[in-house]
Formats: structure tokens, C-alpha cells, sequence
């Protein structure tokens, strides 16, 4: 609040130049005195604030009297002013001002700023572990570039639209991803962008409010108890846990105190039991006893399209579409698509000297937890190399193609045919490797990286003369171990005109 001042607009203004038409306070019962007479020098210029609560108490315990004067004689000048509103909802705070929302999507977050010819937007997934997919409506216009902060790679909207005053951008964001969405003032939009799609008659993608932005939920926990479950207070909810490890497709999890976080019914055998609501309606049943392992639901909701990493969304699917432009043309096309799962087998190489053997051949993808044999094995942590070769007959120059790694524990480097595509360090990990591939034998390497926790959690179980790795806080004994790795699955996606 020091920092800020009134400008002659009656906006409230940092020193760096960014300008806020609103200042709202959220429900705070205590105040420094300091504070409030800052509001009021802000307000008696022309600026509006708005108070869930008006504070009830002073925050500090110095000044005696002489603070406690000040803070009633500025609660009171609070009380009568006009520019400050009290106990509204933000939204009708907004309505009263006649500010429309910056922007409308559910489940986001975001940063805007502005420049003398464009509007800046950060946006992002609000919740960790579930992405986002849809229209976002900006209150700005002009024509629109999307920027990727991990790559320096920019492009123009693909799909786009204006819409009630607003102008709609279709955004496909997974967990831990997100853009910049910049507006170029004065400038209209490609006609060449995107505003519909169509799917045999049907809408699959709309650039406007009726295809606004959502979290891409994929399982959602209805209940989760473990413990003692016959006898009231000896169980405990774990709803949490599990919707944590949903949210991470985790494949499998055991179930015990550690994972637990607690125990619930101490020196007593203790049972799991969940139910999980999937995207499509249906209820999983999952149940197991103490130390037992878990299988989650491994189910993905039907993706209409794949960024191909040049700013286009391509459908996932193979069939009849019509495309709608922003200037009203209409294009039908005809996609044949065809996916290839590289299932194995694989050879992995790990490095010596950390449990694992130096190369081993799997006949599927899974944690390294569960392909190590030994307690030490079963910890590593670090890097692997996994490598297999792979067929491919429908592929030709004029193919768009796709690898998908599928979920990945944390980091990936990718070559393909020789060719480095560089670190994917985020979901999704995908890679376009259109001209690449080609017809008959190819190789794809994949050298996964993770972190060090798992060699910490079987290292504070060993005598301090054989630990190989240190922390200051680390994990505990005993402690659930991650997954990491290649988990896949891994998929090559081929999409050609019919």
C-alpha cells in the first residue's frame, strides 16, 4: 500500500504504471491504523474500495491510546464515505460499478497487463493436477497470439472469436502448463481464424460462450475411509490423498499409515474403501486391506483435439468435419486417423552402482518402483534411457504426426531417427514429429529424469555410513514411495486427409 497512489482517473497506481479501477479487501477483523488512513487518502481522491468486513480491531499492540484514536476516527470516516462499500459480494461490486469481468472461464488463474498497444494475459490451471479446456472470454479485441513461456514459441489463435463484447480464445491447458494470451490493439483478427467445429452435425468446439473454458476433471472422490470401519471414530477420511493421486494419474498406490498419513486405529488391521465418480457417470468401487496395493482408474476423457505444437489444435479422431471461420466461410474436410501404441518391448539402461541392473527388457511400461527387485532397486532414483523401435505404414510428406508419451514422472529428453526434440518437463508430453518418422523401421529414444526422493526415503532407513544422498528435510523412513519414470502410454498419432 505504500507504494501505491491515485491518479487523476481516480484509479488506483503502482509506480510501474499498472492501474487498478478497484481496490478489494477481503475479510480481515484486525488493521493497522496506517493502512486504513491510506485507503481514505486513496478514496477522498475519486478512488473505490470495497471491504468484505469493515476490521474490528487494531493489529498492534503499540501506540496505546493515542493508535487506538487513530483507528476508531478512521473506522468512522470508513463508515461514512462513499467510495467504500461494505459487506457485497465482489460481484456485485463489480455490477454497481458497471466493470465487467476480465475474464470468464471456470477453473483458472491469471495476470493481466497493459501495454501502449497491446493487452498481456498469463493464464493458467487454478487447481493442481487438472488442466483446463475451452473458450476463455477476454474483456479486450484485436487480432490475438498465443506465447508459450517453455519453448519462446509464438503464433496467431488458431481458434478464436468475438462474441457479447468480448472475444472468445479456445485454450487446451494440462496441469503445470500455461500462455500468454497477447491482444494487438488495433488490429483484427486473422479471418482465416477458427470460430467452430463441427463433427458429423455436432459442435465439438466453439470459440464462444457456449464453449466456455473448464477443468478437465477426470475422477472425482465421492468418499475415502480407511481405518477401523466398523467402529465410529477409529477411521479416517483420506478423500484427500486420493483425489491428490487422481489428480497425478498414479496407477497404483498401498494403502497403510504412511500413505494414510495417520493411524486411525492403532495395533488394529485397517481396511480402505473408496468410491470415485469417472468423467462419464460411472462409479468405481476400490477396496483393500492394510499394506495392500490399489490399481486407480486409468481413464482419460475423449480428447477432441491435440496441440500439434504449432499453435493448431488437431482432432484426435478420424472422421467427417466442418470448419466455420470467423468471416463466415465454411470448409468441410474428410481426416483419417490412425494410433499406434508402442507397447514393447523396451530396453531401459540405468546407470551403475544404484541398485538397478544396467539394462533390463520390459514387455510394458511401468514405475520403477515396480521393476526394481531389491528394497535399493526399487528407490532409484535419477535418470534411464528407454529405447525401442517401432513400424510405421501409413504414414507419408503430407502426414501430421504426433508422439505422446503418455505420463511421464518428471522429466523427458526425446529423440527420434537420431533427431533431439529437446526436454518436455511438463505435461503434455508431446512432440511433433511430422518429417521425422517415416515409412517402415523408426527409433525413438526417451531419457527420463526424476527427482531424488525415493533414493532419500530408502536412505533414511540406512545406517548413516551407507546413506548416499542428504537433506535437510527430507522424507521419513517408511515413507510411500513415488512413481517415476517412463509410465506411458506411449502413442504415435497419424492424421491424413481421407
Amino acid at each position: 500500500m505504500t507504494r501505491i497512489s491515485v491518479n487523476d482517473k481516480g484509479e488506483w497506481t503502482t509506480p510501474d504504471g499498472i492501474a487498478y479501477r478497484l481496490l478489494w479487501v477481503p475479510e480481515s477483523k484486525r488493521m493497522m491504523p496506517e493502512t486504513m488512513e491510506k485507503i481514505l487518502e486513496g478514496v477522498q481522491k475519486g478512488a473505490k474500495a470495497a471491504f468484505a468486513a469493515l476490521p474490528e480491531g487494531i493489529s498492534t499492540m503499540r501506540g496505546g491510546a493515542a493508535m487506538q484514536a487513530r483507528f476508531d476516527k478512521a473506522l468512522a470516516a470508513m463508515k461514512a464515505s462513499r467510495n467504500i462499500y461494505v459487506g457485497r459480494s465482489l460481484e456485485s461490486v463489480l455490477a454497481a460499478e458497471k466493470i465487467a469481468k476480465d475474464l470468464v472461464a471456470e477453473g483458472v488463474v491469471w495476470n493481466h497487463r497493459r501495454s501502449d498497444d497491446a493487452d498481456w494475459y498469463f493464464v493458467s490451471p487454478a487447481r493442481q493436477g487438472v488442466g483446463v479446456s475451452g473458450a476463455v472470454g477476454f474483456r479486450c479485441d484485436g487480432d490475438v497470439e498465443i506465447w508459450h513461456p517453455e519453448t519462446g514459441r509464438s503464433e496467431k489463435a488458431t481458434y478464436a472469436s468475438v462474441k457479447d463484447g468480448r472475444t472468445w480464445v479456445v485454450l487446451s491447458l494440462d496441469p503445470h502448463q500455461g500462455c500468454f494470451v497477447v491482444f494487438k490493439r488495433g488490429e483484427k483478427l486473422d479471418p482465416r481464424t477458427i470460430a467452430r467445429v463441427e463433427k458429423e452435425g455436432k459442435v465439438i468446439l466453439s470459440a464462444g460462450p457456449d464453449g466456455i473454458a473448464k477443468p478437465k476433471e477426470v475422477c472425482k472422490v465421492i468418499e475415502a475411509r480407511y481405518g477401523d470401519l466398523e467402529t465410529p471414530g477409529c477411521w479416517a477420511d483420506v478423500s484427500k490423498n486420493l483425489q491428490k493421486d487422481l489428480d497425478r494419474r498414479v496407477a497404483r498406490i498401498t494403502v497403510n499409515n504412511a500413505w494414510a498419513e495417520c493411524d486411525p486405529a492403532y495395533q488394529t488391521p485397517k481396511v480402505f474403501s473408496a468410491k470415485i465418480r469417472t468423467f462419464d457417470g460411472k462409479v468405481v468401487s476400490l477396496s483393500a486391506g492394510e499394506g495392500g496395493t490399489v490399481t486407480l482408474p486409468q481413464v482419460e476423457p475423449p480428447a477432441l483435439s491435440y496441440d500439434a505444437g504449432d499453435g493448431r489444435l488437431v482432432p484426435f479422431e478420424g472422421g467427417d468435419y466442418r470448419i466455420t471461420r470467423v468471416d463466415g466461410a465454411s470448409e468441410d474436410i474428410a481426416i483419417s486417423a490412425v494410433t499406434t501404441t508402442l507397447a514393447g518391448p523396451w530396453r531401459v539402461a540405468f546407470p551403475e552402482g544404484w541398485g538397478m541392473p544396467r539394462e533390463m527388457k520390459i514387455d510394458a511400461l511401468k514405475p520403477w518402483r515396480e521393476l526394481g527387485v531389491t528394497p535399493e532397486a526399487k528407490a532409484f532414483s535419477g535418470t534411464a534411457e528407454y529405447t525401442i523401435d517401432f513400424t510405421l505404414e501409413n504414414v507419408d510428406g503430407n502426414s501430421f504426426v504426433m508422439l505422446d508419451l503418455g505420463r511421464v514422472e518428471s522429466l523427458a529428453k526425446v529423440e527420434v531417427n537420431g533427431k533431439d526434440f529437446g526436454d518436455l518437463w511438463s505435461r503434455p508430453y508431446r512432440v511433433n514429429v511430422a518429417g521425422v518418422v517415416k515409412p517402415g523401421k523408426n527409433t525413438l529414444k526417451v531419457t527420463v529424469t526424476d527427482t531424488w526422493y525415493n533414493r532419500l526415503v530408502f536412505d533414511a532407513g540406512q545406517p548413516e555410513a551407507k546413506r548416499r544422498t542428504w537433506t535437510i528435510a527430507g522424507p521419513k523412513k517408511g515413507s510411500a514411495l513415488h512413481d517415476s519414470g517412463l509410465i506411458g502410454p506411449v502413442k504415435i498419432l497419424v492424421l491424413g486427409a481421407k
